[in-house]
């Protein structure tokens, strides 16, 4: 006996619709719905599916279509209107100089660390050079007084005021003999005269000596004078170093070059204009605007496809990174706020400003037994299938079913992975 099929719904069972529109761009179309959120709960199973029950009817015509079981990963979303953005990252030079040269040009992809433009950096290698030098001779006199004479130094100066006593007590004593040759009338006044000079001569020799020999011995004073002095070198060296590594742009991210504000052999100076700007190709957000009757059902985390309209092929998975708590308000008094998907793997194809289609991931299952919603039916008070055995035969068989997206549901139990099952449709006449 042929039978006639209908949909209906399980007693037990009931249907939500939940339709995001959009008012204008980025939101969702009141003239168009662009998405459904559907439901479909099962008492008991925690599951919802379109049921039909198979009643007998007048005999019809029948046609039936062949459908194998499939692992599919099967979604519950709300989806919603997007563009693609990035961050951007506004590059200058910190002082003034010549360009020498700009190695990039807008819309070129860029890796982190490449050279972007360069200053004419002649000045600026001089004055690291001079500061180097100037630098290290204060390290060398400041490393000499702390570790103080050598032994052969000391011994050498000890030696100098050794033998310049010596000389003195040499001139001393042919001081007095002068003296006293004067004093019986043996000598001139004026021998004694050229003694006395030679004498003071002698006693000079000996205090510069000595005083050579202190001063092998490191001052207080002089330690503090020449550690402060190589601290301040060593700050100006820093300076110089810092000013001759700033006159080289270099790109601090993968990404891509939105503008380049200046020439070969022009003067620049550091300005709030950014000589370049960069966007950072790794981290493209796409940014939707949700009407307030949805947007409790999305948090951060979350989980989103986005598919763009210039890439229809690709699926690019992401997750919600930001809710702004700030609503918009559009002319006609739609309520939506800001959601941020940031896409986990983003490439090159991508760029500014390109539209896209988001899904939000309420609920999924991935890799699950999955078969289409009309090949479920209520037969003899259980949700049922009719499989197709090798020979042709067929047969109706008890299912366990889960989650569906109104197209496809989840088999638990029942059916495995290319088990066949029927779907017959009544033929009009």
């Amino acid at each position: 006996m042929a039978l006639q099929w209908k949909m209906k719904f399980w007693q037990k069972g009931m249907v939500y619709m939940l339709s995001l529109k959009q008012l204008g761009k980025g939101k969702l179309s009141a003239k168009k719905p662009t998405v459904f959120l559907v439901v479909l709960a099962l008492a008991g199973g925690g599951s919802w599916y379109y049921l039909r029950e198979q009643k007998a009817q007048t005999p019809v015509d029948t046609a039936s279509t062949v459908i194998a079981a499939q692992m599919k990963d099967v979604k519950i979303s709300l989806s919603a209107d997007g563009k693609a953005d990035y961050p951007v990252t506004n590059l200058k030079f910190s002082g003034n100089g010549i360009v020498e040269e700009i190695m990039v040009q807008e819309g070129q992809r860029v890796k982190k660390g490449d050279v972007l433009a360069r200053l004419d950096v002649k000045n600026l290698e001089n004055q690291v050079k001079q500061a180097e030098a100037n630098y290290n001779s204060a390290v060398a006199k400041y490393q000499k007084l702390v570790a103080g004479p050598t032994d052969v130094e000391r011994q050498a100066k000890q030696i100098a005021v050794d033998n310049a006593e010596k000389s003195l007590r040499v001139q001393q004593d042919s001081y007095d003999n002068q003296v006293t040759l004067m004093n019986h009338g043996y000598t001139a006044v004026g021998d004694v005269l050229a003694e006395e000079l030679k004498l003071e001569g002698a006693i000079a020799q000996l205090a510069n000596a000595k005083a050579q020999l202190a001063l092998l011995e490191a001052d207080p004073y002089d330690l503090t004078t020449a550690s402060e002095t190589v601290k301040q070198l060593e700050a100006v060296l820093a300076i110089a170093r810092n000013s001759l590594q700033e006159a080289t742009l270099t790109s601090p991210t993968d990404g891509m070059v939105l503008s380049s504000n200046g020439k070969a052999g022009e003067l620049v100076s550091s300005t709030n204009t950014p000589f370049i700007v960069l966007a950072n190709g790794n981290e493209v957000t796409v940014d939707s605007y949700v009407i307030e009757d949805d947007i409790g059902k999305i948090s951060v985390g979350q989980a989103a496809e986005v598919v763009f309209t210039a890439l229809p092929d690709k699926t690019y998975e992401g997750k919600v990174s930001s809710i702004s708590p700030n609503p918009f308000v559009d002319q006609s008094g739609i309520v939506t706020y800001k959601v941020s998907v940031t896409l986990n793997a983003p490439d090159e194809n991508l760029k500014i400003g390109m539209t896209a289609s988001v899904a939000f991931i309420a609920q999924q299952v991935k890799g699950v037994v999955t078969i289409p919603v009309e090949a479920v039916v209520r037969a003899n008070g259980a949700p049922s299938v009719e499989v197709q055995s090798p020979d042709g035969s067929t047969a109706w068989v008890k299912v366990k079913t889960g989650l569906t997206d109104g197209k496809i549901v989840e088999i638990k139990e029942g059916l495995k992975a290319g088990d066949k099952v029927l779907i017959r449709k009544t033929i009009n006449k």
